[in-house]
């Protein structure tokens, strides 16, 4: 599967109320990272430490870190459109998130 669509089949999948959510993306073809890695720099893409083909990046709903959801899909559809394949793992959800002098979900 395509991994914009498979992005959106999880989107799909979700309860309504979701927040905040956290990807693992792998990009085995290592000849090709530096274009993938640019291709996702919109998405705030972060390399897993120790590891060279392992990355992750969030998708908020309304506010805190994370990109918006259309972005994501637009970036995947991206890596999509240039061959460039992978694996999407969907790490962490998170509903209802509350704001508490931060940024990020607590």
């Amino acid at each position: 599967m395509r991994l914009a669509d498979e992005y959106l089949q999880i989107l799909e999948d979700l309860a309504p109320d979701w927040s905040d959510l956290s990807f693992e993306l792998v990009l085995p073809d290592e000849s090709r990272l530096d274009e993938a890695r640019l291709i996702m720099a919109p998405t705030q893409l972060e390399r897993t430490p120790g590891e060279r083909t392992r990355y992750t990046f969030r998708v908020s709903r309304t506010r805190g870190y994370g990109c918006f959801p259309p972005l994501a899909e637009a970036c995947l559809r991206r890596l999509d459109g240039r061959m460039i394949g992978g694996y999407l793992t969907l790490e962490r959800v998170l509903s209802d998130v509350k704001a508490n002098w931060t940024q990020g979900p607590v």
